[in-house]
């Protein structure tokens, strides 16, 4: 799982990977309290430690492995 930062525009696209209590969670921006809080939730909420690791995989395999970002990029060349 991923803690960020919820400012977006400071970010690189890799945040879209996280899904708010599925493969991570975040914090607000430059608020050191909101990070801190974000780190406590996490470790002390009773996540299933092996259903967040299948959500991780599962976002990266179907978005964001080799594969897919081929196929992804010779569809958009097809389109020209």
């Amino acid at each position: 799982p991923v803690l960020t930062h919820n400012s977006f525009a400071n970010q690189v696209p890799e945040f879209e990977a996280i899904v708010e209590g599925k493969t991570g969670m975040f914090f607000t921006w430059d608020d050191l309290a909101s990070l801190t809080g974000s780190i406590r939730r996490w470790l002390t909420e009773n996540h299933d430690r092996e259903r967040i690791r299948k959500n991780c995989y599962e976002v990266i395999d179907t978005k964001y492995n080799p594969d897919v970002q081929i196929k992804i990029m010779q569809s958009a060349i097809k389109e020209l």
